[in-house]
């Protein structure tokens, strides 16, 4: 049994479908395969080469014809852009839909793979800013794509050109209440819905959160984290330091002050599109130096562990990274006067907070913190017999290379607003966002007070029907 619905199409290459003459096959996804065509209806040194998305017909009046209807008119509507991915055509020929589309070289996700952007500064800033504006172009015709990522954008390595492609979960509502829409990498804690309640979410905020990961993906080909949950220890080690990016990959400082505010968990106080803008527009380098071997310090080389632990991580680099118990005690031994290195890098031991501390509470109004150095030499040696082999001052254990909290250290404090916010972009945000709630709130209204009279309108009318039968039982006639 096919595992796909795209396992189910046959094998276009050579067809000819309307005017369009498909060639080789370029790719297949779980519900469409794509393929390069021309026009065979131009001469053919004229005509250019297409992607022709192949795909099976919906049922009538099923849920899959309106997702396809959605995503055919929201895609058209922007379809203009010159870094959006054009819908030339739609072909509906028997069991299957055919979309003629702009052929593009690749994927991001190759293009950074391939170490196109790797400290290249220039070139980082080209393609990051052509995404800007395309997602701020659908914006500003009400279309949120809500699946955001490499996979789903398209990149020219001929001319740098960056396109995005496929909204086949775009939505025209500026607030949703769908959980888990998109891919679970890139999606807001709002949208995944575990550790923030809220009944609505923005999908323009969603979305921004989502370039937030691009960006970081961009630049150290690798992502945060797993999941923006609590439960995810590279997330919780961002939310208790939000240094803690900066200190594990390869990224600068000032990288690291926008990624700060992208990833705000309170969306209210993330950095909106055309803030974004003006901060990449003025970073003069993303990517963080490399230290000369005798400049570095006994901080700089653990730091330069961590963010290499970091990289060899599996899956993607996403576990933090910890020196070993062996590693501390050879330290603690060669160190002066028993001060030597950091047991781990504190900026991610802070981080391995259990996210039992945080779940009761809506993280967007609260924020933990776990601070202090915590060094070889401080360390207390546990008992024989312990689960542990050392505790550090701040309460946690290193047990194996991980990290657990014994006594609950940390405390609970109101998130203050990142320095650097343009009071006016977010006051006016925040003001269209509560217009938008608003009359979101006075449509339901309204249709709640509809239905209402609607009710009261057919119990009349029973009752009206009701009284007659019994008048006319009381006179005999039935």
């Amino acid at each position: 049994m096919p595992s796909r619905l795209s396992d189910l199409l046959p094998d276009f290459a050579g067809m000819t479908v309307d005017r369009f003459h498909l060639l080789e096959r370029l790719g297949k996804g779980s519900f469409a395969s794509v393929y390069s065509c021309v026009d065979v209806s131009l001469p053919k040194t004229e005509s250019p080469q297409y992607a022709i998305k192949c795909m099976l017909a919906p049922e009538t009046g099923s849920k899959h014809e309106e997702a396809l209807d959605r995503e055919l008119e929201l895609h058209a509507r922007v379809s203009s852009h010159p870094n959006i991915v054009t819908l030339h055509d739609v072909i509906w020929a028997g069991p299957y839909v055919f979309m003629i589309l702009d052929l593009c070289d690749c994927e991001l996700v190759a293009a950074i793979e391939g170490d196109n952007f790797h400290e290249q500064d220039n070139r980082v800033t080209g393609a990051f800013l052509q995404l800007l504006g395309a997602v701020e172009y659908c914006h500003d015709n009400d279309v949120f794509h809500r699946d955001l990522k490499p996979e789903n954008i398209l990149y020219s390595y001929s001319t740098g050109q960056v396109y995005l492609a496929d909204f086949g979960l775009s939505s025209d509502e500026k607030f949703s209440c769908t959980r888990g829409c998109g891919t679970g990498h890139y999606m807001s804690p709002e949208c995944i819905g575990e550790d923030v309640s809220v009944l609505t979410y923005s999908n323009s905020a969603n979305d921004v959160w989502a370039l937030g990961v691009i960006f970081v993906n961009i630049l150290s080909k690798r992502r945060p984290w797993h999941k923006a949950v609590m439960r995810d220890p590279c997330f919780a080690a961002f939310v208790n330091n939000p240094d803690w990016i900066y200190d594990s990959l390869p990224v600068s400082s000032s990288a690291s002050a926008i990624v700060k505010r992208v990833f705000e968990v309170d969306p209210l106080r993330r950095l909106c599109l055309p803030e974004f803008r003006r901060s990449v527009v003025e970073v003069d380098t993303f990517f963080k130096p490399e230290l000369e071997p005798e400049a570095q310090g006994h901080d700089d080389v653990v730091r330069k562990d961590a963010a290499q632990s970091f990289a060899d991580a599996a899956p993607g680099g996403y576990s933090p990274a910890l020196r070993s118990v062996e590693q501390n005690r050879v330290a603690l031994a060669d160190s002066p006067k028993g001060r030597g290195p950091p047991l781990v890098d504190v900026r991610l031991n802070a981080g391995l907070v259990p996210a039992t501390f945080a779940t009761s509470e809506t993280i967007s109004s609260m924020r933990l913190s776990a601070t202090g150095d915590s060094y070889a030499g401080d360390a207390l040696l546990s008992s024989a017999g312990s689960s542990y082999d050392l505790v550090t001052p701040m309460g946690h254990t290193v047990d194996r290379g991980c990290v657990a909290t014994t006594t609950n250290m940390a405390s609970f404090a109101p998130s203050m607003p990142p320095a650097g916010i343009d009071p006016a972009c977010e006051r006016q945000r925040m003001i269209g966002d509560m217009a938008e709630r608003l009359k979101g709130l006075e449509v339901r209204s309204r249709a709640v007070g509809d239905a209402l009279d609607a009710r009261i309108q057919k119990n009349r009318a029973l009752l009206c029907r009701l009284i007659g039968q019994y008048g006319q039982l009381r006179s005999g006639v039935l």
